[in-house]
Parts: C-alpha cells; sequence; structure tokens
C-alpha cells in the first residue's frame, strides 16, 4: 500500500518458470518462503530496486536518503502473507514507515517520469545458498496512477463487503486502487 490517503494498492503477480529440479537451492528456498513461518519469509524476502531513469530531482532525492540498496523489507514495514494451493501473496504496507514515505513524497510526484528496476530476491544466509536466488524482477515506468485506479467502495453500515475479487462491470481488476482508509486490521 502507498501512503495516502488516498491510499493506493500496486499489485504485482509472478508466475514460476524455472521447473522444480533445475536448481535445488532455489527449490528449497522457495519452498521455504511458501510453508515457513512469519519470520523465516521475512529472513528471506529482499527487495532491490534501482532507478534507471529519473528526474535529476529525484536522482538527487534518493541518493540523499540512502540510495539504491538492499533491504530486507519486510524486517522494516508491517507486512502480512497469504498462502494458498499455488499462491504465495505478500502484502507490504509502505505507509506504515516514515522514512518509506519520505522516498515515496520524492517518487510519487514524478511517477510518470520515472523507470524503477524492482528485484525480488531470495536472501542467502548461507556459503551453499550463494549467490543469492533472484525470485523476481519487474521494471516499471510511466505509471499513470489516477487513470489505472479503480475506486473501491467500502462496507455500507452493517453490511459485510468482499471486495477482494470485485472489479468494474465489465472490466479486469486493475492494477492499484484508490481508497480514503487505510485496510480494515492495519
Amino acid at each position: 500500500m502507498l501512503p495516502g490517503p488516498p491510499f493506493k494498492t500496486v499489485i504485482m503477480a509472478f508466475e514460476r518458470t524455472v521447473p522444480p529440479g533445475v536448481d535445488p537451492i532455489f527449490d528449497r528456498l522457495l519452498d521455504e518462503m511458501i510453508t515457513g513461518t512469519d519470520e523465516q519469509r521475512r529472513s528471506r524476502f529482499k527487495y532491490l530496486p534501482r532507478l534507471e531513469l529519473a528526474p535529476k530531482v529525484v536522482m538527487s532525492g534518493v541518493k540523499m536518503v540512502g540510495g539504491e540498496k538492499p533491504t530486507m523489507l519486510c524486517n522494516k514495514l508491517r507486512d502480512a502473507y497469504f498462502v494458498g494451493p499455488n499462491y504465495l501473496e505478500i502484502n507490504i504496507d509502505i505507509s506504515s514507515s516514515k522514512f518509506a514515505n519520505m522516498v515515496s513524497g520524492i517518487i510519487l510526484p514524478k511517477i510518470t517520469t520515472v523507470v524503477v528496476a524492482h528485484a525480488f530476491i531470495l536472501q542467502g544466509n548461507t556459503d551453499e545458498e550463494l549467490p543469492e536466488r533472484c525470485l523476481s524482477v519487474i521494471r516499471s515506468g510511466g505509471i499513470k496512477l489516477n487513470e489505472n485506479t479503480v475506486i473501491l467502495q467500502g462496507p455500507k453500515e452493517g453490511d459485510e463487503a468482499d471486495i477482494a475479487g470485485s472489479a468494474p462491470s465489465g472490466g479486469a481488476a486493475s492494477s492499484s486502487s484508490d481508497t480514503d482508509q487505510p485496510p480494515p486490521g492495519r
């Protein structure tokens, strides 16, 4: 979730392409991410951003706050994990950190002119687990948050709404949502 209000949610979905058995270390680390405890997941999930294109003011601001460094993201931000038969969902609340809010405040106003490579890495904690394995990489650029937003209506008083799979009629779910309230329970 990005800072707000309005709060924005960005969704990145990935599918495994390396067949099981090709890299036994990756298989074990991925299995630990899926079947392990939240603490085990936090000790493995690493994020490495790289600004590939950005206005000078954004580049300078990011350097001022420490630059592009790998971080154990879920040790610094509020997180939640959801596991199903064929998926692992990691929810990361960027708005739960003053520092992350500051970095977002530098980037978000110029987001349409920024290109960022996001690497999600499985942390290697032993010599056997090195080099570290990349879980996924995605490049985002030219994001128009306001144009790619679905406004989710919260439940009316007394109703229990299920908005998890909802989308505008005749359309597909969007890559971001826009609400005035943080998600319940946060």
